[in-house]
């Protein structure tokens, strides 16, 4: 591993003696003051970066379903393997994942996340996966519809 001790605006670091025809990744990061890392890059084949975050297209819900249209604008250098959606509802402090669908070559996805409670609000949070790993997660807020009581016929009245 190759560390830079003094911050520097602008650093350009050599690596010698590399193998031809031998798997090598390389991760660019930035260090704050503070020590929070932040990856800024990721460079090198066959071995991947980790996928996007999926951006939210479209939403629908239904009483008891959640349907969620999903982009992932960058597959990190890997063909997508699944797209998992976790959810939990507002009165529970408990996530789980709700659905997990393979990924396929297309450009978007639609997951689909049924048997859900009517007229609850859900936190959602999708993510993409490969090779290199997991996405960061799209997280936001969705309703099921009220169900609304069937019509009532009167039969008589008196």
């Amino acid at each position: 591993m190759i560390e830079v001790d003094e911050p520097q605006l602008q650093r350009s670091v050599t690596i010698d003696n590399l193998e031809n025809f031998v798997e090598v990744l390389i991760t660019v990061a930035a260090m704050s003051i503070t020590g929070g890392e932040q990856l800024v890059g990721c460079l090198g084949t066959p071995l991947p970066c980790v996928p996007s975050k999926p951006t939210v297209r479209d939403l629908r819900t239904t009483s008891t379903s959640i349907d969620i249209s999903v982009h992932v604008p960058d597959p990190g250098g890997a063909p997508l393997t699944s797209l998992t959606a976790r959810i939990q509802r507002s009165t529970e402090t408990t996530q789980r994942v709700a659905a997990v669908i393979p990924a396929t070559n297309e450009s978007g996805y639609t997951i689909s996340i049924p048997g859900l409670a009517s007229g609850a609000r859900y936190a959602v949070a999708v993510s993409a996966s490969n090779t290199g790993g997991e996405s960061e997660q799209a997280v936001f807020w969705a309703s099921t519809s009220p169900l609304l009581p069937r019509a009532v016929t009167l039969i008589s009245a008196t």
